[in-house]
């Protein structure tokens, strides 16, 4: 088995288990942290199926107004798999804004980890 074929049946399983958890806060944060994970990792490697299997769980999430992390790092997932699977030149902008959305709120250690994260999808795309 590939090590993305291991790590997708681990995330099948543990998400699978975790129904009754996820009403707990702190581990409805882990759960989310290890989807929207899954979800990059999946996209960053081109496996565009297996992150459609992340993107429907975290819909199924329901991210409340008080989780804006867990939102603006989905909504930049989701330009992400629109830059990477569709090639849509837009999405970039998209990306960048939800960027500078964590700057405003002075995220910004968690700004500079995804602009870097931005400058080498773009740069490998040179």
């Amino acid at each position: 088995m590939l090590k993305h074929d291991v790590f997708m049946v681990l995330a099948r399983e543990m998400f699978r288990r975790s129904d009754f958890y996820k009403e707990i806060p702190n581990n409805r944060r882990l759960i989310s942290s290890m989807l929207l994970n899954g979800y990059i990792t999946c996209v960053e490697r081109g496996k565009f199926i297996d992150a459609l299997y992340f993107e429907k769980q975290l819909n199924q999430c329901f991210f409340t107004e008080t989780e804006i992390y867990e939102r603006l790092v989905f909504q930049y997932a989701q330009y992400l798999y629109q830059y990477k699977k569709e090639g849509v030149s837009k999405a970039i902008i998209e990306m960048k804004k939800c960027i500078g959305a964590m700057k405003l709120v002075e995220s910004n250690y968690l700004a500079k980890i995804y602009e870097e994260h931005l400058e080498k999808i773009l740069a490998s795309k040179k």
